[in-house]
């Protein structure tokens, strides 16, 4: 039930089941209630746009309890298996061993640019081209016929020799640690000494992210015979945070491995879930705006990644990212409208 009350006051309760939003646009306050506002439920099916337009009238505002609140409901309501295609993560969920699941999305990531579902077209290409199995395609492949296999492959400036680069390189990484999550898990756990990049990162995953990124360059590099700082596939293929990028490919290639709910499938350690980056594309930019985390003008850099995972961190610090996809879901589906649900 939605309603206009002229002159009451009170507080919005993120467990309550009756809220009083201040500030609308008639400067009256509004009164918001709804059995099922609740952090554990999640959001009903039966929210209204005016229901949730009068939580984000306080959202606006910078209310914290309200703010809390629209997050919650606006995860309850969009963080669901039927909203994730097309999206390159179904890559990913469709390799259930972990061993497979790394490499899928490392590839399915790196080709995330341009529309969705022709994304997802691609990394199925790249997938079918290692027969489905990407560990055991590794494993028995040289590197002769890793490049054969991706002969001919092309999605926008990636060619098949730079996906083949990219698999040199995570199979070097392979060799010694026994997968890529154990090495990361390493690289993690490396800590941010004083020989350590990206210092003002310390606390999230981005240092341990340019490591990873460090070695499967020189891997690659080494594995087609050239000097190690040598780039050996697109410099924009697997970014690093070192440069100041926002890195959104990579560090949503963690989200998918690093946390596990309804939509990302996980298996990589998920304590490190706390420490995740949330990825900066043009919908989640624009999500930050609206929501007060990022000025208008805020570029489209590390920092800009940082300063909003920081905000997002205030709601949830366990798991900073754990709105990532909800939030961006109006955006990025045709059949949902983001001005409804942004009023």
């Amino acid at each position: 039930m939605f309603e206009v009350l002229a002159g009451e006051t009170g507080s919005f309760g993120v467990d309550g089941e009756i809220g009083i939003l201040k500030g609308s646009r008639q400067g009256v306050l509004r009164r918001f209630r709804h059995p099922n506002i609740h952090r554990t439920q999640g959001v009903a099916e039966g929210y209204t746009p005016k229901a949730v337009a009068g939580i984000f009238i306080a959202v606006h505002e910078q209310d914290p309890a309200a703010l809390a609140a629209f997050l919650e409901m606006t995860y309850g309501r969009f963080n669901r298996p039927e909203y994730i295609s097309p999206d390159p993560l179904e890559v990913a969920r469709d390799c259930p061993d972990i061993r497979d699941r790394e490499i899928a999305a490392l590839v399915a990531s790196s080709l995330a640019v341009g529309r969705a579902g022709l994304i997802v077209g691609a990394a199925r290409d790249a997938l079918a081209r290692m027969g489905g199995t990407p560990r055991d395609f590794l494993d028995s492949s040289g590197t002769g016929d890793i490049a054969a296999a991706f002969a001919g492959f092309r999605y926008r400036f990636f060619s098949g020799d730079d996906v083949a680069a990219l698999l040199f390189g995570a199979r070097g990484i392979i060799d010694e640690w026994g997968s890529l999550g154990a090495a990361f898990s390493d690289f993690a756990g490396s800590g941010p000494g004083s020989g350590e990049p990206l210092p003002f990162a310390a606390g999230t995953l981005a240092p341990a992210l340019d490591l990873f990124v460090r070695e499967v360059r020189e891997r690659a590099a080494l594995a087609k015979g050239l000097p190690r700082d040598t780039f050996p596939y697109a410099k924009n293929l697997l970014p690093s945070p070192t440069g100041g990028s926002a890195c959104k490919r990579p560090f949503l290639m963690l989200r998918w491995l690093v946390r596990q709910d309804a939509v990302d499938p996980g298996g990589w350690d998920p304590s490190l879930a706390s420490r995740l980056v949330q990825p900066m594309d043009t919908h989640m930019s624009w999500v930050a705006r609206r929501l007060g985390f990022a000025p208008e003008s805020a570029p489209p850099n590390l920092a800009t990644a940082l300063a909003v995972t920081a905000r997002f961190r205030e709601f949830c610090p366990g798991d900073p990212t754990r709105y990532d996809f909800a939030l961006t879901r109006p955006g990025i589906r045709p059949d949902l409208d983001r001005g409804e649900w942004f009023p």
